[in-house]
């Protein structure tokens, strides 16, 4: 046989040159100074599990999902798991489907991002007599954001969430570009949310966008945040899939992505059913699957992050790995 006819030949994927150089080959920790930092920490982690136990003791606990939501948000509920899982057992105990304290759209995020089923009729408490939202709701920013990222969290079925989203992305885009309505420090974090939601955000990456907006709200900064800072297309060999669809059903590029985005939302919500039905499987053995599926949101939303990295997810390390957190 021809040894011509054995060759393969495959077209380069024009990847792009090294970026980082040798800069994660050394690290220099500073040994005579880890001491005092542990001290630190551990004395901090006893100051925040107080806090936890007397808001699991109060008659009302609005302030302990809060409380729980900022230790998640700003990435270090690693070191409470046990009083977390504590926490949204008791509450789940408490009250079941009924829940009459503040932030409904709280409790619901919280308890179904923990494998507790909660019904999404609380929702209606936003909702006034003909079944619309009410306009009320419109001039609650915060509101508004608790809504939003409640809804992300809905399974196949739950109208009403989907509803709500197409709600709160309405306003909270309006509100964003409206300098009367929201500072600049708001309209930052309400184009975070609205650019990828909790659900679809990595942990690391959210805390470090979180924190900046943690620190101007003023709650509970010396303590908590404290804590928390100590291509297929290019390659001619492999046609793209939207480029498949669009070829074989004759149909727009635009048309394509808005039903990938469609299957991607459905895929989501498949995702958040099947975290309430498989009791049988540790939870943090199904987180793994969704961070997969985060990783797969920040790499690839806008364009093929992994191949061609972008001024995005360059910037991701950096925050990750090399800026210096100031607190």
């Amino acid at each position: 046989m021809d040894a011509k006819q054995d060759e393969v030949i495959r077209p380069l994927a024009n990847f792009h040159p090294h970026l980082w150089g040798d800069q994660f080959l050394v690290y220099d920790e500073q040994e005579d100074q880890q001491e005092e930092v542990d001290r630190i920490i551990e004395s901090l982690k006893l100051e925040v599990r107080k806090e936890i136990l007397v808001a699991l003791d109060a008659t009302e606990h609005t302030s302990l999902l809060k409380l729980v939501d900022a230790i998640q948000r700003l990435g270090i509920a690693y070191y409470f798991e046990k009083e977390i899982n504590q926490a949204l057992q008791h509450i789940c105990n408490l009250y079941g489907d009924e829940w009459n304290g503040g932030s409904p759209s709280l409790w619901f995020r919280l308890l179904r991002d923990n494998g507790y089923y909660v019904s999404s009729d609380c929702f209606n408490y936003y909702k006034d007599n003909t079944g619309s939202f009410k306009e009320s709701l419109t001039n609650d920013v915060e509101g508004l954001l608790d809504l939003y990222e409640a809804a992300y969290f809905r399974v196949k079925g739950e109208v009403i969430l989907d509803d709500a989203l197409v709600f709160t992305k309405t306003h909270l885009e309006n509100i964003a570009k409206d300098p009367r309505r929201c500072n600049s420090t708001i309209s930052r974090h309400i184009q975070d949310a609205l650019e990828r939601p909790i659900r679809k955000r990595l942990p690391r990456l959210g805390a470090i966008r979180y924190i900046p907006f943690y620190e101007q709200q003023g709650r509970k900064v010396k303590v908590i945040n404290n804590l928390r800072g100590k291509e297929d297309k290019q390659r001619n060999h492999v046609a793209s899939t939207v480029d498949s669809y669009m070829k074989q059903h004759d149909t727009k590029e635009e048309q394509v992505f808005d039903l990938l985005n469609l299957q991607v939302e459905d895929a989501w919500k498949e995702i958040n059913q099947e975290l309430l039905v498989c009791k049988d499987i540790p939870l943090r053995l199904i987180m793994n699957v969704i961070n997969l599926a985060r990783v797969i949101d920040t790499l690839y939303k806008h364009d093929d992050n992994f191949t061609r990295v972008g001024e995005e997810f360059k910037d991701n390390i950096k925050s990750c790995f090399v800026h210096a957190m100031n607190l």
